[in-house]
């Protein structure tokens, strides 16, 4: 290998991995190959620390991290029963949600575990006017730029409902020194944000399919401060999302004089069948150990 691409290509991974710690779902980075506005869709979870912008590199979080990690819910410390309500909103009507998760945290010396779920409400994106180029062969009015025209909405309906499931179940061993544990997340899904922003032209799309994620976690605590934590992941999503596109194409009108164009024009439409199907496996290592200051 060349040694500027062996520079590059370890540069991308350092930078990859410099974005892990960042949010409820530090572990698993969505692939996309193209920017897209999203909200917080996914932020289900409690965090103690949720003012401060996601911040989670060194910063423990007992309310959030046996969601991140489930070996860490042996730090929740007491049992307890919470809600997160979230509400957000996209700038220039680009979408908004509302979530309502309810969970619960138990915990013992020995074993621990917990559940949340939550109903969601999204909002789809305001209408407005949308573009619909011809498609290959049809006699359109204007076949070379297509045509433009007041949309309906963006997705089919202008709100959608998902729902998510959520449970984990953890135990200590070797006196409390070592943490086992696994977690599952699933999420039934009829609309995920930003995908209008993949189909520009498109005057409705029908999104229905699941997200599932499996994790198993292991802590041990190597005294005087020091932990190292261990993470295996497994996320699949299996979406369908069905485009339509309209078009005007030009189809004979029998009721007007010869003397008019052969042709007038008539509203059609299409609809493409596509699948979103992602599988992920990952694995995360975290070390951490406290640093004396001075001055």
């Amino acid at each position: 290998m060349h040694p500027t691409s062996r520079n590059l290509k370890w540069s991308l991974l350092c930078a990859g991995l410099a974005c892990l710690p960042r949010a409820a779902w530090s572990q698993f980075i969505a692939v996309r190959t193209i920017p897209v506005a999203t909200g917080d869709q996914f932020s289900l979870f409690p965090s103690a620390r949720a003012g401060m912008g996601g911040a989670s590199i060194a910063l423990d979080d007992s309310l959030l991290d046996p969601f991140i990690n489930p070996a860490k819910g042996a730090n929740i410390g007491a049992s307890q029963v919470f809600g997160s309500p979230m509400f957000y909103d996209i700038t220039r009507g680009n979408g908004s949600a509302r979530s309502l998760p309810l969970g619960a945290l138990l915990y013992s010396p020995r074993w621990f575990g917990g559940g949340l779920m939550a109903l969601q409400q999204l909002v789809a994106p305001q209408s407005g006017w949308y573009y619909s180029p011809c498609p290959p062969g049809a006699a359109c009015v204007t076949p070379a730029v297509g045509v433009s025209y007041p949309g309906q909405t963006l997705l089919s309906d202008r709100v959608k409902r998902n729902m998510y499931a959520f449970a984990f179940v953890g135990r200590t061993l070797n006196g409390g020194r070592t943490t086992v544990a696994a977690s599952v997340f699933w999420g039934g899904l009829n609309a995920v944000d930003g995908v209008d922003q993949l189909y520009p032209g498109s005057q409705s799309i029908d999104q229905y399919g699941h997200m599932v994620d499996y994790r198993i976690g292991v802590s041990q605590d190597l005294g005087r401060g020091r932990s190292l934590s261990l993470l295996g992941l497994h996320n699949r999503i299996t979406m369908t999302q069905d485009v339509t596109y309209t078009f005007y194409a030009l189809v004979p009108c029998p009721l007007v004089p010869d003397t008019l164009p052969p042709g007038c024009p008539s509203p059609q439409t299409r609809t493409d069948h596509n699948l979103d199907w992602t599988r992920t496996w990952g694995l995360h290592a975290q070390y951490q150990q406290p640093i004396a200051s001075t001055g």
